[in-house]
C-alpha cells in the first residue's frame, strides 16, 4: 500500500499546479483620451451602493430585496457552480485514477483416472487489490485545461456581477418610472378637475343663454377626454408597479407601494476615467476571461502534439485462504509504464489548434467590441444628461409661461373676447407641457442611473481575477 501511496503522491502535486490564467489586457485599437469628450470626470471609484445617493431608504430597501429573490440572478448563480464542478472534473485528468477490487473463485473438478471411482478437487482464489491509471501531465496539457476552466469560471463570475447591477438598475428605473406614473396621475387628475370646473361654468351660461351649445359640447368633451386620459396612465401605472414587483421577486399584484415623487436634484456625478474603464465593467472583465480561456485553450491544444506518459500499476493480497489474505501475507505488486506519441491522426490534433485559434481571435474581437460599446455609453449618458437639462430649462420656462397664457385666455373667455377652442387648446397644451416636465425629470434621472452603470457600478475586475478556483458563488 505504501509503494502505491508513492506512485499516487506526485500526481497530487502536478494536479494542484493549475492556476487561473493571468490577465490577457487585450489592445483596443483606438486612441483612448485621457478623460471623456462629453464632460470630464474626476479620478475616482464608483460607490457598490451607489443608488442610495439618490436619498430614498425605500428604494434602498427595494434593492437589497430584488439582490435577495430575484430568479434571474439564482440563475446565473446556477451557472456558477456548474463551473466550479467543470474545473473539479478537468482537474480529476491530471489525477492518478485508483480503484479497489475484491473477488474471489471457488472451483471444483471432477476427474477419473480409469476405475470406476471419481476424484474431485477443489480450489478457492481470495484476493483485495488496488488498481493505478495515471497520466502523467509531463507538459502540462490538462493544466492548461483546468486554467481555461478556471477562466471560464471567472467570466461566469463577471457575468454574474453584470447581472446583478443591470438588475440593480432595472429595479431604480423601475422604482422612478412608477413614481413619474403615478405623478402623471395626478396631474391629469388636476387637468380632469380643471376642466370640470370650466364645463360647470359654461353648463350655467348655456343655461342663461349666454353661450352656445358648441361651447357646452365642447367642454363636456374635454372631460370625457380628460377622464380616458386618466385611465390610459393608471393602466401604465399598474404595468409599471407589475414590472417592479417581478423584478422583486414578488407575485405581480400590482401592490407595491411607490413614491409620490421623484428625486428634486440629481446627486453629484460619479467618477472614472476612460483607462480606467476596462477594469470597471463587468462585460468587459467577462470578455476579458474569454480571451484567456481561448488562449489556455490554444496552449493545451498544442501540447496534445507532445508525447503522453502513463503508468498502470496494482498492489494488494491474494492467496488461497481468507486468513493468510487477512494476515497481510502474500503481497503482489505490479508496475508498468509506456509512451504514447502521436504520429498519424489525420490531421485531427492540427485541426484543433486551427479551431482554438479561431475562437481566440473571436474572442479578442469580441473584447474590442465590448469595450468600444462600454466607451461609447459612458459619453452616450454624459451627452444626454446634458441635452436633458436645457430640455427641461426650456420646458419649465414653456409651462410657465403657458399656465400664464391660460389664465389670461380663461379670463377673456368669460369676458367673451375668446372662442373656447382657444382656452381650451391652451390647456392642454399646459397639460402636455408639465406631463413632458415630468417625463424628462425621469429621463434625466434614467440618465444618471446609466452613467452609473455604464461606470461599472461599483466593480472592480481583480475581485474575478484573483478569485482562483474558489467554488463559492458571488
Amino acid at each position: 500500500m505504501k509503494r502505491l501511496a508513492w506512485l499516487i503522491a506526485p500526481g497530487l502535486l502536478l494536479a494542484a499546479c493549475a492556476s487561473p490564467p493571468p490577465p490577457q489586457q487585450p489592445e483596443v485599437p483606438v486612441e483612448v483620451p485621457a478623460n471623456w469628450t462629453e464632460r470630464p470626470l474626476a479620478d475616482e471609484e464608483v460607490a457598490d451602493d451607489w443608488w442610495t445617493a439618490f436619498g430614498d431608504p425605500r428604494l434602498d430597501a427595494l434593492v437589497e430585496e430584488a439582490l435577495r429573490n430575484n430568479p434571474s440572478l439564482w440563475e446565473v448563480a446556477s451557472r456558477i457552480e456548474a463551473a466550479g464542478a467543470n474545473i473539479r472534473t478537468v482537474q480529476a485528468g491530471a489525477m492518478p485514477n485508483v480503484t479497489g477490487s475484491v473477488d474471489g473463485s471457488r472451483t471444483r473438478t471432477v476427474q477419473s483416472f480409469g476405475g470406476p471411482s471419481l476424484t474431485e478437487i477443489e480450489t478457492q482464489r481470495v484476493g483485495v487489490s488496488l488498481n493505478l491509471q495515471w497520466e502523467i501531465d509531463l507538459w502540462g496539457r490538462v493544466r492548461a485545461a483546468q486554467s481555461a476552466a478556471i477562466a471560464d469560471r471567472q467570466a461566469l463570475e463577471a457575468a454574474y456581477y453584470g447581472a446583478r447591477l443591470s438588475l440593480i438598475v432595472q429595479v431604480v428605473k423601475a422604482w422612478f418610472s412608477a413614481s413619474e406614473a403615478w405623478q402623471q396621475i395626478q396631474l391629469a387628475e388636476g387637468n380632469l378637475a380643471s376642466a370640470r370646473e370650466l364645463s360647470e361654468r359654461v353648463e350655467d351660461r348655456y343655461k342663461a343663454g349666454l353661450r352656445s351649445a358648441f361651447d357646452y359640447r365642447l367642454a363636456l368633451a374635454d372631460v370625457a377626454s380628460s377622464e380616458a386620459r386618466i385611465e390610459t396612465l393608471r393602466r401604465v401605472y399598474k404595468l409599471a408597479r407589475r414590472q417592479l414587483e417581478l423584478l422583486l421577486g414578488r407575485y405581480p399584484a400590482a401592490l407595491v407601494e411607490t413614491s409620490g415623487t421623484l428625486p428634486a436634484e440629481l446627486p453629484a456625478p460619479p467618477g472614472g476615467l476612460p483607462s480606467q474603464l476596462l477594469t470597471r465593467r463587468p462585460d468587459i472583465a467577462e470578455a476579458e476571461r474569454k480571451v484567456a480561456a481561448a488562449d489556455s485553450r490554444v496552449r493545451a491544444a498544442y501540447l496534445d502534439l507532445l508525447p503522453r506518459i502513463s503508468l498502470t500499476g496494482s498492489t494488494g493480497l491474494a492467496s488461497d485462504q481468507v486468513a493468510d489474505v487477512l494476515d497481510g501475507k502474500f503481497f503482489v505488486f505490479n508496475l508498468l509504464g509506456n509512451l504514447l506519441a502521436p504520429l498519424f491522426d489525420g490531421g485531427r490534433r492540427w485541426a484543433e489548434i486551427d479551431r482554438t485559434q479561431a475562437l481566440e481571435r473571436g474572442a479578442l474581437a469580441y473584447y474590442v467590441v465590448v469595450a468600444l460599446k462600454a466607451f461609447a455609453e459612458v459619453e452616450n449618458s454624459l451627452a444626454n444628461e446634458a441635452h436633458l437639462r436645457r430640455e427641461l430649462e426650456a420646458l419649465s420656462t414653456t409651462v410657465t409661461e403657458t399656465r400664464a397664457a391660460l389664465e389670461i385666455a380663461t379670463e377673456r373667455y368669460y369676458q367673451g373676447a375668446l372662442d373656447i377652442t382657444q382656452v381650451l387648446q391652451t390647456r392642454r397644451q399646459l397639460f402636455n407641457a408639465q406631463g413632458a416636465q415630468l417625463a424628462t425629470r425621469l429621463a434625466l434621472l434614467n440618465s444618471r442611473v446609466d452613467l452609473y452603470s455604464a461606470l461599472g457600478g461599483g466593480f472592480d475586475a481583480s475581485s474575478v481575477i484573483e478569485n482562483g478556483t474558489s467554488d463559492e458563488t458571488p
